[in-house]
C-alpha cells in the first residue's frame, strides 16, 4: 500500500514537472503541436512573437506555421536547437542565425527572395540545406563559404538564372547538390571544381542549352540527372568520358533536342541506367554509333524510337570510333584482346598498326586505297605469314595468343572507308606485378645466400674454436715441430 503511494507522489511530481515545462509555450496548443522531451511538431498554425519554446528542444518541424516576421535569433532563442524545419509557411525573409549545434536546416516550400552571406556564418555544423521552391533570384559567392562540414544543398525551384564560378569553392565535402530550375540558364566554368566527393547533381527541369566539360571534374559523381532539360541541345563529348568516369546513372529522358548523343556514353564503363524516356535521337551519321551500341547493351531504359534509326544505314556515312579498349595491362604468357569499335557506312575497314613494325587488316576490301595490301605486311608491304601469336577476328578485333615483353607498346586502331577515316591509339602494358615479384624473389634469394654465407662462416669459425679447446689443433702442431726437430739433428756435419 505504501509503495503505491510513492508512486502515485511521483507520477504526480512529474505530471507537474512536464506541465510546468510547457505551460505558457507553444506546447499548450495541443491541437495542433506535438511536443515530447526533445521535439515539437506543429502544423497549421499562426505564431505571435515572442514565441516560447520549452528549453532543450533540439528538434522543430514546423509545416504551414505562419509568421509575420522574420526568421532570425529573436525568433528562434534556443541554442541547442540540433534540427529545423520550417516549411510552407510564406517565410519571406531570413536573418542571421546563431545556432552552434544546428545540423539539418529545411526552409522549402516558402517565398524567400534573398540569403544575406552572413545567414550561415554561425551555424558551423550544418551537413543540410534546404531551400528549394523558393523565390531566391541570386546567391553571392561566400554565401556557403562557412560552411565547411555542408554535404547536401537543394536549391532547385528557385529563381536565379546563373550561379558564381566561386560559389561552392569552399564546400569541399558536398556530395549531394540539386540546382535544377527551369530558370537557370547557364552553368559557369569551373563552378564544380572543387566539389571531388560528390555523389548526386541534379541540373534537371532547367533551361540550359549546354553542358561544358570545363565545369569542373567529377570523378566520383555516381547520380546525374538532366531530365526534362528541354532547351538542352548539346553535351560536350570530354565531359562525359573525361569528367564523370565513374558514373552509374544518367537521367536524361525528355531531354528532346538534344542534336548529338556523345559517344563517350558507350565508355563508361561503371554505367548501370540511362533514362531515355522521350528522346528523339536525330537521324544523322554521328549518332550511328548508337544503333550499334543500342543493339550491344542493357543499360538504356525507356527508349522507344530505336526503329526510326534504321534510316541511318541510308547514309552515306565516314567511319568514327566510338569505343576503345582503354590502356590495357596483361599478364606475361598470357592471352588478351584489344576491342575497337566503330560505326560507318559502307561498312569501315580496320586496320591495326602493331609494336614491331606489322600492320595487320581487316574486312580491307572496303577500303580501294588499301584493298590490295597484303593482310598481314611490314613497313615495306611485304607479306608476312600470321603466327598466330597475334591475329584480328572478324569484328576487327586484335587478339593476343600469348603476350611477351615484345608486345608492350603503343597499338593503333585505324578505321576507313570510301568517305573518311578515324583511328584511336591504346596503351598495352606487362603486369608490373610480374617483374615486381622477379625482383623481390631475386632480393630473397640473396639475402638467404649471404645469410647462409654468413652462417657457415660462423659454424666453420665456432669448430676451429671448438677443436683448439680440445687441444686437437695444438697436438697437430707439436707433432709438426717434432718432426723438424728430428729433419734438423739428421743433418750430416759436412753439409
Amino acid at each position: 500500500m505504501n509503495m503505491n503511494l510513492v508512486i502515485l507522489i511521483f507520477t504526480t511530481i512529474l505530471m507537474h514537472m512536464i506541465y510546468c515545462e510547457y505551460r505558457n509555450t507553444i506546447c499548450e496548443n495541443n491541437m495542433v503541436c506535438n511536443c515530447n522531451n526533445f521535439s515539437i511538431t506543429c502544423y497549421k498554425l499562426s505564431l505571435q512573437l515572442p514565441i516560447n519554446i520549452p528549453n532543450n528542444i533540439t528538434t522543430i518541424h514546423f509545416t504551414e506555421v505562419y509568421i509575420s516576421h522574420t526568421i532570425n535569433n529573436q525568433i528562434l532563442k534556443d541554442d541547442k536547437l540540433v534540427n529545423l524545419t520550417w516549411s510552407m509557411s510564406n517565410i519571406t525573409t531570413v536573418g542571421p542565425l546563431n545556432k552552434s549545434e544546428l545540423i539539418y536546416l529545411d526552409l522549402s516550400y516558402n517565398l524567400i527572395n534573398n540569403i544575406s552571406s552572413s545567414f550561415f556564418v554561425n551555424i558551423p555544423r550544418l551537413q543540410y540545406l534546404d531551400l528549394s521552391n523558393n523565390h531566391i533570384s541570386s546567391l553571392s559567392d561566400n554565401t556557403f563559404s562557412s560552411l565547411n562540414l555542408i554535404e547536401n544543398i537543394n536549391l532547385e525551384n528557385n529563381l536565379f538564372q546563373t550561379l558564381s564560378q566561386d560559389i561552392f569553392k569552399e564546400s569541399v565535402g558536398l556530395r549531394y547538390l540539386s540546382l535544377g530550375n527551369f530558370n537557370l540558364l547557364t552553368i559557369p566554368n569551373g563552378i564544380f571544381s572543387n566539389l571531388e566527393n560528390l555523389e548526386y547533381l541534379n541540373i534537371g527541369n532547367s533551361g540550359i542549352q549546354y553542358i561544358q566539360s570545363s565545369i569542373g571534374d567529377l570523378n566520383n559523381l555516381k547520380i546525374l540527372n538532366i531530365n526534362n532539360c528541354i532547351n538542352l541541345t548539346t553535351i560536350e563529348e570530354d565531359f562525359i568520358d573525361k569528367k564523370i568516369p565513374n558514373i552509374e546513372v544518367i537521367n536524361m529522358s525528355n531531354c528532346s533536342n538534344i542534336q548529338n548523343l556523345p559517344m563517350g556514353i558507350a565508355s563508361l564503363k561503371n554505367l548501370r541506367e540511362l533514362y531515355m524516356h522521350g528522346i528523339q535521337v536525330p537521324v544523322n551519321c554521328y549518332n550511328g554509333w548508337f544503333t550499334k551500341w543500342y543493339k550491344e547493351t542493357t543499360v538504356i531504359k525507356g527508349y522507344k524510337n530505336f526503329s526510326k534509326l534504321s534510316a541511318i544505314d541510308n547514309l552515306d556515312c565516314p567511319p568514327k570510333i566510338y569505343y576503345i579498349s582503354g590502356s590495357v595491362t596483361l599478364k606475361l604468357t598470357k592471352n588478351g584482346k584489344i576491342v575497337c569499335k566503330s560505326f560507318g557506312h559502307p561498312k569501315p575497314a580496320i586496320t591495326w598498326l602493331i609494336p614491331g613494325g606489322l600492320t595487320y587488316h581487316e574486312n580491307k576490301e572496303n577500303d580501294r586505297n588499301i584493298s590490295s595490301h597484303p593482310k598481314i605486311h611490314d613497313w615495306d608491304m611485304v607479306s608476312v605469314n600470321n603466327n598466330q601469336q597475334i591475329f584480328t577476328d572478324s569484328d576487327g578485333y586484335l587478339n593476343i595468343s600469348r603476350m611477351i615483353r615484345n608486345n608492350i607498346g603503343n597499338y593503333t586502331c585505324y578505321v576507313s572507308n570510301i568517305y573518311g577515316h578515324d583511328s584511336q591509339v591504346i596503351e598495352v602494358h606487362l603486369e608490373s606485378e610480374f617483374f615486381f615479384n622477379i625482383k623481390i624473389n631475386a632480393l630473397l634469394l640473396g639475402i638467404l645466400s649471404a645469410m647462409g654465407f654468413l652462417m657457415l662462416t660462423i659454424l666453420c669459425c665456432a669448430l676451429k674454436l671448438l677443436l683448439k679447446r680440445l687441444n686437437c689443433i695444438k697436438v697437430k702442431q707439436n707433432s709438426m715441430e717434432m718432426q723438424n726437430e728430428d729433419k734438423q739433428n739428421n743433418v750430416p756435419e759436412n753439409v
